[in-house]
């Protein structure tokens, strides 16, 4: 009886022993995040990879590209981006997978205090229970950043503390990774361009704000570049018919220019196209424009409308031989930073004859590079592979700010343009 009371309490202990550590186990396995797995790795990078020779008053474009060893499902995310206040200056920040954490991500609200710091402090997290799949062989861009040049001496932007969150298959929280990540130059020596990403290892970015960076404020000094000693005649010519009775005489903007371009390259045929609100039919014509010393371009571009209709209120649009379509329906129409203008309230009123339209005050961005009517890899491509270059051809189809070469900046216009994509309809 003795023995058997023993044995009886005996195996209540063992299943005791089991019951609580099991328990136990399944407790702690959902809670999180668990430690980590030796080789688990995310690398953080710099889209571009540098800025060279960049004016004061300008702004520039930065991204955060994030890269896994492995697939990982991003549930949360934070890190600091450190640049120097004497030198550059915040002005707007975008998160594109997720969104910020609130009360704990900056954003540009904060632009006052992120300005007195040097510091961006970035927090943005997954709004899907099942977190935001990054590959490893594309890996995400993560946020986008705007700074304003405040002088032209070298300076670098940083990133420390990084902290990443991804889900195990379990649904619990993973934060073992460890992190490598790059320096940005700005103004210092130029950017080693071969470890430029290509588009097939980029991911198209889904736009999620419609922010693009200004232009700057004042005329930037141009370094000395190689100029082309050939000259040759403007790509195409556009003559009005005998009839065209309803002229526009138009001055606009390009979005990198910002001084008359060298020699053949002030010429550009810009696309000028006309709708009345009302009518789905597009009138279409075109014009070879010339810039003066500030950046600004005039041309003309003629219309047969015989007679002009009644209704002779319009709706503008106006592509530039390497840009994004622009609609516009306001006859001196403005915009705070470049690329918000937005189409309201139809005001262009036309007559026959010459009709004077300032575009000017508007920022018309580049990046259709093909002219297809969107941004792609093939424009990034046209940009990444022409790289240096100083050749005429290479020139009239990849110099985006037309001062002679295709370099860092030209490559800064084509990351920003990813962000806007489509031509306006």
């Amino acid at each position: 009886m003795k023995n058997k009371f023993i044995r009886t309490l005996l195996l209540a202990l063992i299943v005791g022993v089991f019951v609580i550590w099991g328990t136990s186990y399944i407790f702690l396995s959902t809670m999180g995040p668990k430690t980590k797995a030796a080789g688990d790795t995310i690398a953080l990078s710099f889209l571009p990879t540098s800025f060279v020779n960049i004016a004061s008053n300008y702004e520039i474009n930065v991204r955060i590209l994030a890269t896994p060893s492995k697939d990982a499902s991003f549930r949360g995310y934070g890190m600091n981006l450190n640049f120097d206040k004497t030198k550059l200056s915040f002005k707007s920040i975008t998160y594109l997978v997720g969104s910020v954490s609130n009360g704990l991500g900056n954003t540009t609200n904060d632009v006052t205090a992120i300005n007195s710091a040097g510091v961006v402090k970035v927090v943005g997290e997954s709004q899907s229970s099942t977190g935001t799949l990054v590959t490893s062989s594309l890996g995400a861009e993560m946020i986008t950043v705007t700074f304003k040049i405040l002088n032209t001496s070298q300076n670098n932007i940083t990133i420390s503390s990084p902290s990443f969150y991804s889900l195990n298959s379990d649904s619990s929280l993973y934060s073992g990774w460890t992190y490598t990540q790059t320096v940005l130059s700005v103004n210092g020596t130029a950017a080693t361009l071969t470890n430029t990403p290509t588009p097939t290892q980029t991911p198209t970015p889904i736009p999620t704000s419609t922010t693009m960076p200004g232009e700057p404020t004042s005329t930037p000094a141009i370094t000395s570049t190689p100029v082309p000693t050939a000259t040759t005649a403007p790509e195409e010519t556009s003559t009005p018919e005998p009839n065209t009775n309803v002229t526009l005489n138009l001055k606009l903007r390009f979005q990198g220019i910002t001084k008359k371009p060298i020699n053949s390259l002030n010429s550009m045929t810009v696309k000028v196209k006309l709708k009345k609100p009302s009518d789905t039919t597009i009138i279409e014509s075109s014009g070879i424009f010339t810039a003066d010393d500030d950046g600004i371009w005039s041309g003309s571009a003629g219309f047969d409308m015989n007679p002009v209709p009644t209704e002779n209120i319009f709706v503008v649009y106006i592509k530039g031989a390497l840009h994004i379509q622009k609609k516009i329906c306001d006859n001196s129409p403005t915009e705070t930073s470049a690329g918000t203008y937005s189409c309201a309230t139809n005001n262009i009123a036309l007559k026959p004859g010459d009709n004077n339209l300032d575009f000017s005050n508007l920022t018309m961005l580049v990046g259709d590079l093909d002219q297809n009517g969107i941004v792609d890899s093939v424009d990034y491509a046209m940009i990444r592979n022409n790289l240096s270059k100083t050749d005429e051809a290479t020139l009239n189809k990849s110099d985006l700010n037309r001062d002679g070469r295709v370099d860092t900046q030209d490559f800064s216009l084509i990351i920003a343009a990813l962000g806007v994509r489509v031509d306006e309809q």
